[in-house]
Order: C-alpha cells, then sequence, then structure tokens
C-alpha cells in the first residue's frame, strides 16, 4: 500500500499480509497503531496499491515505485484528487488498463513493469528561490505566501535552539537560521529541507519527528 490516508478502510485484507508505505507521520503514526507493518523502502510484492494525492508529482513518483515493485498496480483515487487525468496519462503509456468508477472514485489496474521511469522521484532538487524540493513535500513548486510572511514577521533574535517540524521545503528553517541568538536547528525527516539549509554558518542536527520521504 503507497500513501494510503489513515481513513482509508483496509478491512477486507488480512493485516498480516499488507505493507504500508508512507511519507507523513500522522498516517504513520495512524497504521502503525492499527498494528500495520510499515516499511521505509518497500519490497517487491504480488500487487501494489496507490493511493492517489492530490500532489500530481508524488502521485506519478507513487505509480513508477509500484510498477517497479510489483507486476500488478492498482490505484485508488478520487476526482477531486485528478484521479481522472491521471487515468488518461495512464492509457498513453498501458492502453490495455481496466478500472471502475463510482461516485467520485476510480479504481484502476495495469500490469507493473517497465515504462513509468521518467515518473520516478529522482530525490531532492534544487528548485526556486534557492530551496530543495522533491514530490510531495509540502509547498513543493516554491516558496508559498503564507510561509513567506511567517518568516518575514519572525523577531530578529530567537532562542539558541530551534525545532521546525513538517518543514516542507525549509522556508522557516532558512529564515531561523539568519536570526540572531539561534546556535543550532532540528530539522525534520525532509530530506528536501535539510538539503536547504545545509548550507547555513548554524549546525543542523538530526531527524526530529516527519517521517521519511
Amino acid at each position: 500500500m503507497l500513501h494510503p490516508p489513515a481513513a482509508a478502510d483496509l478491512s477486507a485484507l488480512p493485516p498480516e499480509r499488507v505493507r504500508i508505505h508512507h511519507s507523513h507521520r500522522a498516517e504513520r503514526d495512524a497504521w502503525a497503531a492499527a498494528g500495520y507493518r510499515l516499511e521505509d523502502d518497500p519490497a517487491p510484492a504480488a500487487a501494489a496499491l496507490v493511493f492517489v494525492p492530490r500532489a500530481k508529482a508524488l502521485a506519478h513518483a507513487l505509480v513508477a515505485q509500484a510498477a517497479r515493485l510489483a507486476p500488478l498496480v492498482l490505484v485508488d483515487g478520487q476526482r477531486e484528487d485528478g484521479v481522472d487525468a491521471l487515468r488518461r496519462e495512464l492509457l498513453a503509456r498501458r492502453p490495455e488498463i481496466e478500472g471502475i468508477a463510482q461516485g467520485h472514485g476510480r479504481l484502476l489496474w495495469f500490469a507493473g513493469g517497465a515504462g513509468f521511469e521518467d515518473w520516478a522521484s529522482a530525490g531532492p532538487r534544487p528548485g526556486a528561490a534557492g530551496f530543495w524540493t522533491q514530490p510531495g513535500v509540502f509547498s513543493a513548486d516554491g516558496p508559498d505566501p503564507g510561509s513567506l510572511l511567517l518568516a518575514k514577521a519572525l523577531p530578529a533574535r530567537l532562542p539558541a535552539r530551534m525545532a521546525d517540524f513538517g518543514a516542507g521545503i525549509g522556508v522557516l528553517s532558512r529564515a531561523i537560521l539568519a536570526r540572531e541568538g539561534v546556535s543550532s536547528s532540528t530539522s525534520s525527516r525532509r530530506t528536501a529541507s535539510r538539503s536547504t539549509v545545509r548550507g547555513a554558518t548554524s549546525p543542523i542536527r538530526g531527524p526530529a519527528s516527519a517521517g521519511r520521504m
């Protein structure tokens, strides 16, 4: 299972046969508490089910990962999250794709294997305004107006040690490290945000909380 929301109903599946991969801490904690096994680096499986996220680049990366891991790929998504557009893209690569639609949702299935290599995530990469980004992080396309306003509103002097949880691409982390008084910053486990602030003069300490991407 790739990126299942915490509210997903998996009751029809035996938990001992289900492995879950998710990059968001809240969902990871919810699935772990429900007794499911989580994997940061999923092993090959008989089938891989992708739950479509709203971020298009992340949806592509998850499909590519599923196609690499399993001979059967299933895609479950809502129209409001872009599953119809994703289906059209998939048809260009897998004309034999099958599926069903009900209400605002759609379930697709097709053969895994080659053909999605260009959709795979290459990991953190330089983005807008010097921020590093990768599929699935908050504000992946560049600094969002709200974070920029908050960064500008930070006081000139801050406590010596600061933590930025769910740091996204690192807009606030970089602003924090530029303030007087800060001697260290603990970044979350978002590789993109840590790459953004890696060149700062203040030391960056290890992962804090968020699930690994």
